[in-house]
This record gives structure tokens, sequence and C-alpha cells, in this order.
């Protein structure tokens, strides 16, 4: 059930990368992982979830003075959007039980697998659906549009008193909604495209190229043209993750 994916690296290697989906990682060496305004120290094979959509800050070092393996793992059929850190676990127990000499080791292994498919049946989980979910696919559909208030309550099936309680309730809100669902579309075109920062402010739904880039640059911490420069300079083999 776990697919395992290996991309070698050299010795001591940083970088950056943005990701186009989620992913659970590990590397056999020590090193930084930084994302969405969080630093985490790596630990050998250990296992780590990186979410989709983000710019991750990587640096990465062998004690060994051997090239850096980096593995990817892929479960069938699990959104990982849900219940990652229970994923995550079992994926640091199969590394372990990888790593390890013993007998029972396929029974351990089919036992870690047992567990992922009661994770992949839970219908009551993958039903589950936030509402900022909801609204972030809704107004991902039309990013230029000026969606009303009244509008996203109405495809929501939600009232406007409810609406905003549930977004107070996890400090956010529409607007905040929109700009992320905006400067998404806006990462991925100057990640993957050459389009100019106009034309990908204009396609991404902001009315203004200098509003946009401000707003980029509280996000990424970088200008639009700052972070695909950076993106050229350090160009690795995991930018295709």
């Amino acid at each position: 059930m776990i697919r395992e994916r290996s991309i070698n690296l050299g010795h001591q290697v940083e970088g950056a990368i943005f990701t186009r989906h989620n992913h659970i990682v590990s590397v056999d060496g020590d090193g930084i992982l930084s994302f969405q305004n969080n630093i985490t120290k790596v630990k050998p094979n250990e296992a780590i979830f990186i979410p989709s959509k983000v710019m991750v800050r990587f640096s990465f070092n062998s004690n060994e003075n051997k090239s850096i393996k980096v593995s990817l793992y892929h479960i069938n059929g699990i959104n990982l959007n849900c219940k990652q850190d229970k994923v995550t676990s079992l994926i640091n127990a199969y590394i372990e039980v990888e790593k390890l000499n013993l007998t029972n080791r396929e029974t351990i292994i089919e036992l870690i697998g047992s567990r992922l498919e009661k994770i992949k049946n839970n219908r009551v989980l993958y039903n589950y659906d936030p509402l900022e979910k909801k609204i972030y696919r809704l107004v991902s559909k039309d990013l230029k549009k000026k969606w009303s208030l009244e509008e996203v309550c109405k495809l929501t099936y939600t009232s406007k008193s409810t609406l905003n309680r549930k977004l107070k309730d996890n400090q956010t809100s529409m607007g905040q909604i929109i700009s992320n669902a905006r400067l998404d579309y806006a990462t991925i075109l100057i990640t993957n495209t050459s389009l100019s920062v106009d034309e990908i402010s204009m396609l991404s739904g902001f009315n203004s190229t200098s509003y946009f880039c401000k707003k980029f640059k509280e996000s990424h911490g970088f200008s639009p043209k700052q972070y695909r420069k950076l993106l050229a300079y350090n160009q690795v083999p995991l930018n295709r993750i």
C-alpha cells in the first residue's frame, strides 16, 4: 500500500521548492525545513508532512559525506488533507521496520497497511469538509469575480450568521480565503510560466499589480520577481514534486 520514491542529492544541499501536492518525506541526513513561517529541524529518516502549494526552503547535510537521499511516500487512496498526523506516524513506523532486521517484519508491515486501510475507508472522516475549503474551491472557479457574501452563502447552503461565526472561530474571513486562493494560483503561474507580473496579477483576480506584489511579499517574504529568481537559482531535482 505504501509506495516509496527516492531522490539522491549531493552530500550538502540547500535551496527552495514550491510544492504542487501534499507530501510525506524523509531525509537520511540532518537539516532544516522552513515553510508557512515555521522552521522544522530534520532528523535522519524521520517522516515529515509538507502541505501543497507552499514555498519550502531547505538545507540538508550528510554527516558521512555521502549523497543525501530524500524519500517520498505515497499511500494509494488516502487524502493527506485529512489525518496527516496519523498517516505520518504510521509512515515513521514503516521506516523503522524497514531499517531493522526483524523476523516478523512482513507481519508488522501488514499491520501498518491494515491501519492505513482503516483510515482510507473512514467515510465519516472524508465526508467532513470545512466551510473554508468549500469557499476556497468555490472562489477558485472564478478568481476574477467579485464574490458577495450573499452569493457565497447561497452556494454553500449557509446563513450569513453561521458563515461569519464559523470563519471567525477559525480566525479567518471570506476576504482572506479569496486572497489566499488568488495568491495560490499566482504562485503556480510564477513557478510554471514566463508570464509577466502584470499578467499574473490580472489572471489571479487582483485589480492592482502593486497591491498584488504587496500581498505576495507578505505571504512569501519575497516580491514576485525575487521569488521567480530564487526558484531559478535554487533549481534542483526536488522541484518536480
